[in-house]
């Protein structure tokens, strides 16, 4: 549903992201009044989910719709089906809008086993079991048809390793975790350590505080929620993202608020929040002038792009993201669109290498032979490398990994060009062309 919003403007995408977001977190509010037995529960709920820094630059992300709408839908599912006594007709909303969610983003197909675990908490299966059923056969049948029709059943790309679970599962999982239980990025942790340690120390003060109130008083409240965040996460385990963390985060904080409501220190949970708060306020603000900064790179790419002088091209090195990971010209049908409507400038752009802006300095070496292309592709510069496959075809080439890291991804490569489709490398200021750019190291 989140294509609907493609020819709108970017101002007008936003204001509706970001009114969503207030919506979902009063929706968040009654289910949480529905689920917990006092007051402060709904109360951290709602505060957790509307002041998360790992969501801050989801609501600001124009790609984000799809995520915010399956969210929307999502809970209003939850708050139909929490209610024992719903009839037929709250049975076909629930339904409709399981479909509406479906066609917003695909994680939200894992609905119908997160039902069944809600429905496991409040001893309710026997009645909900057909409601479920037929969600699950909804669900089933998007599931193969995304898979057949797009290529992939899951988040990304269906690549060489779409369905190994190995290193690039590990460091996932690792991410994922880092953006839930940290108030800071990962990428602010993996430069700066020392906010590691508050991030640790934060996390330690909540335990200290349940310790002094003797522990968690539900473990199998609790553990329900646990078990929906790791289900929701399982369609993009393999395709980490942070504004992925949209739909989950409702579970994570339900399970916060199944923990801190219970405790009777009530200026803690304040300060905590507080804290949470202040967090928010400070990355919402870097992210701010990144975006401003990311405007003028990306109007600096699409002019050097606009002057090269043919309507077909081929480029590697494009950057994805700029500084805490606000998106540029993250696919190529974006670029395309952006020189036709500032330009007037119809190009046919095909992306090969995704780079990380930060990087341009590391060395890489590019081999040419004939129709022929080798290249080293360091991981730090190549980070999130997508688009290559065994003995895949893409684009007119013919793409083999050489070499691979400890995740599973291609250090160096061999293209194999089809004639006629020019090559060109991007290195942080130039768009070099093939083969004038080759056999050199940079």
């Amino acid at each position: 549903m989140g294509l609907l919003f493609d020819t709108a403007s970017p101002i007008f995408i936003r204001s509706i992201i970001l009114f969503l977001h207030f919506i979902n977190g009063w929706l968040l509010f009654h289910l949480a009044q529905k689920i917990f037995n006092n007051s402060f529960g709904p109360f951290v709920s709602a505060c957790l989910f509307l002041v998360n820094p790992s969501l801050c630059l989801t609501i600001y992300w124009i790609s984000a719709i799809g995520d915010v709408l399956i969210t929307f839908f999502g809970l209003l599912i939850m708050i139909l089906f929490e209610n024992q006594e719903k009839g037929y007709w709250s049975n076909i909303l629930i339904i409709i809008y399981f479909i509406l969610g479906l066609f917003s983003k695909e994680m939200i197909f894992t609905l119908p086993v997160l039902l069944l675990f809600y429905s496991f908490y409040f001893h309710r299966i026997l009645k909900d079991w057909r409601l479920i059923s037929i969600l699950a056969l909804v669900a089933l049948i998007f599931f193969v048809f995304r898979g057949f029709y797009m290529g992939s059943f899951f988040a990304g790309k269906a690549n060489f390793y779409y369905f190994s679970f190995g290193g690039n599962t590990l460091l996932a999982i690792v991410k994922y975790a880092v953006w839930i239980f940290s108030p800071f990025p990962f990428h602010w942790i993996v430069k700066q350590p020392v906010l590691l340690a508050f991030s640790l120390i934060w996390i330690l003060g909540i335990f200290v505080t349940i310790r002094r109130e003797n522990g968690i008083k539900n473990l199998k409240e609790l553990s329900i929620f646990l078990i929906m965040i790791i289900i929701s996460l399982l369609p993009v385990i393999n395709s980490p993202g942070n504004w992925y963390l949209y739909f989950p985060m409702i579970f994570f904080t339900l399970a916060c608020a199944s923990i801190l409501s219970k405790i009777k220190i009530r200026p803690v949970l304040i300060v905590l929040i507080g804290f949470i708060f202040s967090c928010y306020i400070g990355v919402s603000n870097y992210h701010s002038i990144n975006f401003s900064k990311s405007g003028e790179f990306q109007r600096s790419i699409l002019k050097k792009l606009s002057q090269l002088p043919e309507k077909t091209i081929i480029i590697a090195g494009i950057p994805r993201s700029y500084g805490s990971g606000i998106p540029l010209l993250s696919f190529d049908f974006i670029a395309e669109n952006a020189l036709n409507r500032f330009y007037n400038v119809q190009k046919k752009i095909h992306y090969m290498f995704i780079s990380n802006i930060e990087n341009y300095n590391i060395k890489t070496y590019v081999w040419c032979k004939e129709n022929q292309v080798e290249m080293q592709l360091p991981t730090k510069t190549y980070s999130y490398f997508w688009d290559i496959g065994d003995e895949t075809s893409r684009n007119g080439w013919e793409i083999k990994p050489l070499v691979m890291n400890i995740l599973g991804k291609p250090t160096s490569v061999r293209l194999q060009k089809k004639p006629g489709t020019p090559f060109y490398i991007y290195n942080g200021n130039t768009f070099e062309r093939y083969p004038e750019c080759c056999n050199i190291r940079r």
